[in-house]
């Protein structure tokens, strides 16, 4: 196995543009790690608060 790695290179050499990039496109997901999706939002400033947070109720 160890041989094949070695020989990479010159099998890359050997295959047409095209099937060089679909070579390691395949190759690379053995390589590179999975990235997972990430959402975003927005988040608005307020300006004047709905409700005062310093007003203690009953007084």
């Amino acid at each position: 196995m160890a041989a094949e790695f070695d020989n990479l290179p010159a099998l890359f050499e050997q295959l047409t543009p095209e099937a060089r990039i679909d070579a390691i496109c395949k190759l690379s997901k053995y390589v590179l790690p999975t990235l997972a999706s990430v959402s975003s939002g927005v988040i608005m400033r307020q300006e004047k608060p709905e409700t005062d947070m310093f007003i203690i109720p009953g007084l």
